[in-house]
C-alpha cells in the first residue's frame, strides 16, 4: 500500500510539473538546489557520540503566482552514527515531492520564506537491529527558514 502512495504521489508530481510546464514559455524558471551537513560529537548520557547528518535538494520552479513558486523536487537524506542500537541515527532516505515556496520580508537585512507541501520518503535503515527494514510514508509539511543580521550594513 505504501508503495503505491509513494508511487502515486511521484505520478502526480510529474503531471504537475507537465501541466505547469505548459503554462509559460519560460519554464523552467529555475533548477534551485539546497545542501546542508553536520558532523558532531558529544558526551550524553555518559556515552560518546560521533554522528554525521547530511542532506541535498534538487528541485526545478516551474511557475510563479504573485510571490510564490510552484516547485518540485528530489533529494537525498542521510544520518549515520557509531551507536550501533541507534537505527533511528542510522538511515539513508530518498524523497520526492511538490511545494509552494514563499519568500518572506521580515525587516533589516533578513531572508526567509515559508514551504508548504507534500513528498513521498523511502527510508532504509543501515543497522541490524532495526525493527524496520526499510519504510515508506507521505509527509504533508509547512517549512520555514529564516535569517539576518542584527547589525544594519
Amino acid at each position: 500500500m505504501k508503495r503505491i502512495t509513494l508511487s502515486l504521489l511521484f505520478v502526480v508530481c510529474l503531471v504537475i510539473g507537465l501541466f505547469v510546464g505548459n503554462v509559460s514559455a519560460e519554464t523552467p524558471i529555475g533548477y534551485p538546489f539546497s545542501s546542508w551537513g553536520s558532523f558532531t560529537v558529544s558526551d550524553c548520557d555518559n556515552e560518546d557520540v560521533v554522528k554525521f547528518n547530511g542532506y541535498i535538494e534538487q528541485g526545478v520552479d516551474w511557475v510563479r503566482f504573485n510571490k510564490s513558486t510552484l516547485n518540485t523536487f528530489v533529494g537525498l537524506y542521510g544520518v549515520q552514527s557509531d551507536n550501533h542500537y541507534d537505527y533511528w541515527d542510522n538511515k539513508v532516505a530518498l524523497f520526492v515531492g511538490a511545494k509552494v515556496k514563499t519568500p518572506l520580508k521580515l525587516g533589516i537585512n533578513d531572508w526567509g520564506g515559508i514551504d508548504v507541501g507534500i513528498r513521498g520518503e523511502f527510508y532504509d535503515y543501515t543497522r541490524d537491529n532495526s525493527p524496520i527494514g526499510r519504510d515508506t510514508c507521505v509527509v504533508l509539511f509547512v517549512q520555514y527558514s529564516f535569517g539576518g543580521d542584527w547589525k544594519k550594513k
